[in-house]
């Protein structure tokens, strides 16, 4: 499964040229941590380039609550699905908000046009980028596959440390962005309280660790073994010995 790759894969990203050229087409735009860029029922008449920080974009789920999606940080695009798909009338289906205080370019979606029309390069980086997050959904929708939280939750992170993360040393990977107890168990679809237990045995087991900020892979093989082992977070002890 893609889910287990190596070495890291993060998402691409607008070369230094486009992005300065396009970074000039828009309106700058601080947008402090937790606010919002846009939310759903707003008309997706523009894109935004990320020019410093990092964004979350997440969907609100039956239950009411938002599911991460998608992080994106510095020269990515977001965006670009609602606003190309219905030209710039559709409506937005999720929200973005500001992991940490963070800058955008603002840029009408028919000057954004125009600047694909004129720059192979940057065209190519949106097919690119909507091609990594239409694999990185495929693979979240594999990893709710598993009937077992232990394994659910030991993909995600293996996931997350594929596409964001960044290596510590020989061997340690952290994820890089933010992820709290309550979105991971949003993305699994699990309770709170299971899922923490899974990050308590994973814990205990040196697998990982956990900083103020972000979560760190100490062990990935041993992480791998139980993504690919069906067993109850109750049972990740056992099956790791």
């Amino acid at each position: 499964m893609n889910i287990f790759k190596s070495p890291l894969t993060p998402p691409p990203h607008l070369a230094e040229k486009d992005r300065i050229a396009l970074a000039k087409l828009g309106r700058l735009h601080a947008v402090p941590k937790h606010e919002y860029i846009f939310r759903p029922g707003h008309t997706a008449r523009q894109v935004y380039l990320i020019v410093s920080g990092q964004i979350k974009v997440s969907r609100a789920s039956l239950a009411g609550r938002d599911v991460p999606l998608f992080f994106h940080s510095t020269a990515e695009i977001i965006g670009i699905q609602d606003a190309l798909l219905g030209d710039g009338q559709w409506s937005r289906q999720c929200f973005s908000q500001a992991c940490e205080d963070s800058v955008v370019s603002v840029i009408a979606l028919e000057a954004f046009k125009s600047f694909l029309a004129m720059r192979f390069r940057a065209a190519q980086y949106v097919m690119e980028a909507l091609c990594f997050r239409l694999n990185e959904t495929s693979e979240n929708l594999a990893s709710l596959a598993a009937a077992n939280v232990g394994p659910r939750v030991a993909r995600i992170i293996l996931h997350m440390s594929a596409c964001y993360g960044r290596y510590v040393g020989a061997q340690a990977v952290e994820l890089g962005m933010p992820l709290t107890q309550q979105e991971l168990a949003d993305i699994v679809g699990a309770a709170r309280q299971t899922v923490n237990g899974v990050i308590q045995a994973l814990k205990a087991q040196g697998i990982i660790t956990i900083t103020r900020q972000y979560m760190r892979v100490e062990d990935e093989a041993q992480l791998r073994q139980i993504a690919a082992n069906d067993v109850p977070y109750s049972q990740v002890s056992n099956s790791l010995r």
